[in-house]
């Protein structure tokens, strides 16, 4: 009886030792494990930015960016997102590009390094200044966009959409007309306005102010003034330059005047947009 009961008390005693040991050793096991995939220095770095590629557009200083990753590992392009420090940019302004990780990348991943810097360089740009450009380009099509309109309206009464004479049933015709220029003048859209482009709100305004005496065949004559203005100027990298009222690919002008004085044209037509441009007068 007493050995039974020393065999009971001995095969307890080692069940007992084997449970507390076995429940030390999975403790630490645990921990140990838990520690070392929480750390960084188990996780497969990536770099974020290996063969990623940028693609610039837009005219400066709206310019924008867009990115490229198929060249990318498929790593990076599944558990990689990219932000940009602005919306957009202007020639000469560093972009400053950062990488985050999803959260699921984020456990099995670490980054080499999150943030890339690049400079925004020689993307087309609207103009502040005339002295920036050679606007010889400008007033050639000028020249020509005059003349024509000369002899269009050689054949009624609206020169530029200007409606010459006071009757609209008055039967004179235009048989001649002279120009003058009599004032140039750049307007440039102030920096705190810069966002408000818009067709209405073009960035500058390169503003040709023309005197017409207009002859019509009956000897009588009229002299009207004449705002020819280019919307848009952009320059590009090689010294071309494009405009337009709707689109810089029309080369087209803005036409605002009547039968009033040379002062009065500009007033109305340049200087009473003071409040949204910074104006110079050329010549």
């Amino acid at each position: 009886m007493f050995k039974r009961i020393f065999l009971f008390v001995l095969i307890l005693a080692m069940a007992l030792g084997v449970t507390a040991c076995g429940e030390k050793s999975f403790k630490g096991k645990d921990i140990e494990d838990l520690s070392s995939s929480d750390s960084d220095g188990e996780k497969t770095t990536l770099n974020p930015f290996d063969n990623l590629q940028y693609t610039i557009t837009g005219i400066s200083p709206y310019c924008k960016i867009a990115i490229n990753d198929q060249k990318c590992s498929h790593e990076v392009q599944r558990f990689i997102s990219y932000s940009f420090d602005k919306e957009a940019y202007a020639n000469g302004e560093t972009v400053v590009v950062t990488a985050s990780l999803s959260y699921s990348g984020s456990l099995i991943y670490r980054l080499s390094r999150t943030t890339h810097e690049f400079k925004v360089l020689n993307q087309p740009e609207y103009i502040e200044s005339v002295s920036e450009i050679d606007a010889s380009s400008i007033e050639n099509e000028l020249n020509d966009y005059i003349l024509a309109g000369i002899s269009a309206a050689k054949n009624g009464k609206v020169f530029f959409n200007i409606n010459l004479f006071s009757s609209e049933f008055d039967k004179r015709v235009i048989s001649h007309i002279d120009q003058s220029r009599q004032a140039v003048y750049f307007s440039d859209l102030k920096k705190i306005k810069k966002p408000k482009i818009s067709r209405n709100t073009p960035y500058n305004k390169y503003s040709f102010i023309y005197k017409m005496v207009i002859e019509s065949n009956d000897g009588s004559i009229e002299v009207a003034t004449v705002n020819f203005s280019a919307h848009n100027v952009v320059k590009y990298p090689d010294g071309t330059l494009m405009w337009g009222v709707d689109s810089i690919e029309d080369y087209d002008f803005s036409c605002i005047g009547g039968l009033e004085s040379v002062e009065d044209c500009i007033a109305s037509s340049v200087m009473t947009d003071s409040i949204n441009y910074n104006i110079s007068r050329i010549n």
